[in-house]
């Protein structure tokens, strides 16, 4: 038996706060054993603090499945964010005997899937590169699951259907990436240029013609904005919710999906004879594994990986990311944002090279409108360890950087609905891994999204099962190779000793 390390759960949630300005302070997170202290050890912590939004009700089944223990299933899916249940749902789709078990530490949507503004975006992706090429099947599988939600299959359940737009709150805003110089603004026209190249509707505007179609909105004489209109958001939290109901449903009566929640993975057993995954184990139960484990785990895998294979470079290649976001209700006479907001400078921030030490915070305008008529403004990345606390500064330094933007936000002071924040999954490299680990048969691994989970997460879910299923893949096969864990060791680790 090999030990896989996934923190244990206390009564606070470590990988998403949910907090309001102006409150009382929040608990400080509990002290881990010596051992695994943040400061002295490699490993995260186990604790963190409950998130403030509303609490999240488990479907019947989940309930059930929580109180009844499993000795056997297909296919054990580890991580309950927007990837590991758009796995689940690709697995139960996929093959209709095929039995599926989720396993979540705490419950879906307490990681980043829940603290994201929730982009569906091309305008910033290199086209016919790798993340490009899986962001626009991901895109194309999204609109699938939309636009066919009403329609039946022959058998009565809606496979993959995720119903309306409205119930993941699915905006087709368009994107605005905005440029403050000459310079910029040449670099978003060549852009443009590109991405019609490539069949995307893009165009850049002036200065003027921005103010125009975002009020709300200061830009520099010399600045423009490139507007794609079929970029789109939607919610994380939202669509987590209905992601699981549907694997229930798709499931049905017949049991062969089963979700377990506040059920952190303690062991992952493997073979003596091939070394190949034969179960996982939580602290209450073991699920003997069919065919493989699908590790989804987040900023988590790296752990969980570097134990399970006794390989210590897993944790180097996986890392927290730290990341703040702030829903506001727009001040009285403000106009309404219209679209999606990014500043150039945002996609710098994107990647990073080298050693991944604590720098400070990287903070770039971000604006989008949600559903529900508030705005999230951001956003802030900074390698900070495990650390889920809110920042009062980096709050206030996304604010400051807003009202450059949006004057309308000058002398909002530091009231808001909620602040957001959550622990990205960061790779280096800044690619994602999905695929087969060689080193461990039957494992096989979709984590390293950073902040692109939910853009990426449909054609995720297709390619790890495509790969454990042994066919084919949607993708041209340089961008499934890309994205082998064995191809994306050997560059990610490339200069890291």
């Amino acid at each position: 038996m090999i030990c896989a390390f996934m923190p244990a759960l206390s009564q606070q949630h470590g990988g998403l706060v949910i907090s309001r300005l102006q409150l009382q302070p929040l608990l400080p997170l509990a002290a881990p054993p010596a051992a695994l202290n943040h400061g002295q050890g490699r490993r995260p912590p186990s604790h963190g603090c409950r998130p403030k939004h509303r609490t999240y009700q488990l479907h019947p089944r989940a309930q059930v499945a929580a109180q009844a223990a499993a000795t056997e299933v297909d296919v054990a899916v580890i991580g309950g964010g927007i990837i590991g249940l758009c796995v689940a749902l690709e697995l139960l789709s996929h093959a209709s005997q095929l039995s599926v078990a989720l396993m979540e530490r705490q419950v879906p949507c307490s990681g980043a899937t829940g603290a994201g503004q929730g982009y569906i975006w091309l305008a910033h992706r290199q086209p016919n590169s790798p993340g490009w090429a899986i962001a626009q099947r991901s895109k194309q599988l999204w609109e699938s699951m939309i636009d066919a939600a009403g329609t039946p299959s022959k058998n009565g359940h809606r496979s993959k259907k995720l119903g309306r737009k409205a119930d993941i709150e699915w905006q087709e805003n368009g994107s605005m990436l905005l440029a403050l110089t000459a310079q910029e603004g040449q670099d978003l026209q060549d852009r443009a240029a590109m991405l019609q190249q490539n069949g995307i509707k893009a165009a850049y505007h002036s200065q003027a013609a921005v103010m125009e179609l975002e009020p709300a909105l200061q830009l520099p004489p010399s600045g423009g904005a490139l507007l794609v209109e079929s970029d789109v958001q939607l919610s994380g939290r939202r669509a987590a919710e209905v992601l699981l109901a549907r694997c229930h449903e798709t499931a049905g009566s017949s049991g062969r999906f089963q979700a377990y929640m506040n059920a952190p993975v303690q062991d992952v057993q493997l073979s003596p004879q091939t070394g190949a995954v034969t179960a996982i184990s939580t602290a209450c139960r073991q699920l003997v594994t069919r065919k493989g484990v699908v590790l989804a785990a987040g900023a988590w895998s790296g752990h969980l990986l570097s134990t399970a294979t006794g390989d210590d470079r897993w944790q180097e290649v996986f890392k927290p990311r730290r990341g703040h976001l702030l829903e506001l209700q727009l001040p009285a006479g403000m106009p309404p944002l219209r679209h999606g907001l990014m500043e150039m400078g945002y996609t710098q921030h994107l990647h990073k090279s080298g050693p991944l030490e604590d720098t400070g915070a990287d903070i770039a305008f971000t604006a989008t409108p949600s559903a529900s008529g508030t705005c999230l403004v951001g956003s802030a990345r900074e390698f900070s360890g495990w650390d889920v606390n809110p920042s009062q500064s980096i709050q206030e330094g996304i604010m400051q950087r807003a009202a450059h933007f949006l004057p309308g936000l000058s002398n909002y002071g530091s009231a808001s609905e909620g602040v957001r924040v959550g622990l990205r999954p960061y790779a280096l490299g800044g690619l994602p891994f999905i695929g087969p680990v060689a080193e461990v048969p039957g494992l096989y691994l979709a984590a390293g999204h950073e902040g692109a989970g939910l853009t990426m997460a449909p054609g995720t879910a297709e390619l790890v099962v495509q790969h454990l299923m042994q066919e084919n893949t949607s993708l041209e096969q340089q961008h499934a190779d890309a994205f082998s864990p064995t191809h994306r060791m050997h560059a990610a680790l490339a200069g890291v000793t």
